[in-house]
């Protein structure tokens, strides 16, 4: 009878504890959630996506371009990085909270990177990580972009073949 006793405590025990701790990383998910889609909120309102605008890499190896029509609410940021000599251009999209994906010229995903907004007007992308193999990806890990203050000036002094 006691060794039963002991069974059911136990188990009882292992099922409370396996509860609280389901209970315990749902919260924490849910936590994790609201802190990411402010992050992703951030980024719509304040940085590449929310104004036309040319974003420059504080060594000059990489730039983010925001175009903008006037009937579309977010713009579309287009990266270019000095890769193997060359600028390479990718389509920059955000997906989940601080995370994102670089797509090149043929849809394929090509690198993946998190954002981080520093300060107004600086856009920090850090951790760029290639989704594939011997993908070509830029030699940095992280850049820290800066938006320009003048878009017509600068948008006319990139160093590579840009047209809207």
């Amino acid at each position: 009878m006691r060794a039963k006793k002991k069974i059911v405590i136990v188990a009882i025990t292992a099922m409370l504890t396996i509860v609280a701790v389901s209970v315990g990383f749902r919260i924490y998910l849910g936590m994790n959630a609201d802190k990411r889609a402010a992050l992703a909120e951030s980024a719509l309102s304040n940085g590449p996506w929310s104004r036309q605008a040319v974003w420059d890499a504080d060594d000059g190896q990489a730039y983010l371009l925001s175009q903008k029509t006037d009937n579309e609410k977010i713009c579309a940021v287009t990266a270019y990085f000095y890769i193997n000599k060359a600028w390479c251009q990718f389509q920059v999209n955000l997906t989940y909270g601080n995370m994102l994906v670089f797509t090149d010229e043929s849809g394929a995903d090509k690198f993946t990177g998190e954002f981080e907004i520093k300060e107004d007007r600086v856009f920090a992308v850090k951790n760029l990580k290639a989704i594939e193999e011997n993908a070509s990806i830029p030699s940095n890990t992280t850049y820290t972009f800066s938006e320009s203050t003048n878009y017509d000036e600068d948008i006319s002094k990139l160093p590579f073949d840009f047209t809207a």
